[in-house]
């Protein structure tokens, strides 16, 4: 088994100093995330499972979702110019040798944190995609022609958690637009399509929601959560979230998050509690033939490996100046 993983930097200490300098800043909906001012680097890496080493790797700017349909990688990440434009502004498609073939470009792109490959009506490839800037999931072909969407603006969530109300102006070209976290209003994470529902992760809200592709109603199916990241299926009967930033009783600053399972009436019947530190991702796999959870510990460096009653089996650590994003089985 192989893990395709993006790290969104390979230059976390740099990202460190702009976050550090950002937070002395007062909390405003303009205050810039000064992401696109700096050149963080960024990889792409192939994982060997079994021997623990890595592959192959691509350096590109800023990659974060990634997703694959078996012969092809997908890979949001930034542009080649990437001081005009946004990060997450562009999906560029990979052969399984990481070499570039293509890519998929759209004005609702910005600040892409996930994306999932689909296939649609008619047997049409799409790649779902949270356009994580403009608080919208959208879908499109590989084509990059747009063929669903929803605002979370438009349905009942256009304030901030500065308490501001939220606008988008019609027909911008939002991939050359800065749109800094304190101006989104759910920071939508993850989404993934099952039947012709799409299911997503609203972080500021800590909720899952159900959206119904015909009519654009979304129902709330989980919440209580704090910051979820991914919510993805692990099978036909379970659902795997990442509770990121959950305190529990004897967590700290250096000790916060977890990882639920859910069935499908949405009730928890696994709970991974650990010495996480920012729980960013989390997806099965298969480790040495045996099925297995792997979750990014992020500000530990590590992916870790559990089997499917919740128990340990190891990890796999790696350069702290690698920031990761996602991953996805090969």
């Amino acid at each position: 088994m192989k893990l395709v993983i993006t790290y969104y930097t390979d230059r976390f200490s740099i990202l460190r100093s702009i976050w550090k300098m950002r937070d002395s800043q007062p909390q405003t909906n303009a205050r810039s995330d000064c992401v696109t001012q700096a050149d963080l680097g960024g990889r792409i890496v192939v994982l060997d499972l079994e021997e623990m080493e890595i592959e192959n790797e691509r350096r590109v700017r800023t990659p974060f979702g990634v997703t694959t349909d078996g012969s092809r990688i997908f890979v949001a990440t930034g542009a080649d110019q990437w001081t005009a434009r946004a990060d997450g502004s562009l999906i560029r498609v990979y052969n399984m040798s990481l070499e570039q073939i293509g890519s998929i470009d759209n004005k609702l792109f910005n600040d892409i944190h996930n994306i999932t490959y689909h296939v649609g009506k008619d047997q049409r490839p799409e790649i779902v995609v949270t356009s994580t800037g403009i608080d919208t999931v959208l879908a499109v072909g590989l084509d990059g022609v747009t063929t669903f969407t929803w605002g979370a603006i438009d349905h009942g969530y256009n304030t901030t958690s500065l308490g501001a109300q939220r606008f988008l102006r019609d027909n911008a070209d939002h991939r050359y637009c800065n749109y800094p976290t304190p101006s989104h209003t759910t920071h939508v994470n993850t989404a993934f399509q099952q039947g012709n529902r799409v299911y997503a992760t609203l972080c500021k809200q800590g909720r899952i929601i159900r959206i119904h592709r015909d009519t654009g109603r979304a129902d709330v199916i989980i919440e209580g959560l704090n910051y979820p990241h991914s919510f993805l299926p692990v099978n036909d009967r379970q659902f795997i979230v990442c509770d990121t930033t959950y305190v529990g009783s004897g967590y700290s600053k250096e000790r916060y998050g977890r990882v639920l399972i859910y069935d499908t009436s949405f009730n928890p019947v696994i709970t991974i509690e650990d010495d996480f530190c920012w729980v960013q991702h989390a997806f099965p796999a298969e480790l040495h033939g045996a099925p297995v959870f792997i979750i990014a510990d992020s500000n530990n460096s590590r992916l870790v490996f559990y089997g499917l009653d919740g128990r340990k089996i190891g990890e796999c650590r790696y350069n702290p100046e690698w920031r990761i994003s996602s991953f996805v089985p090969l």
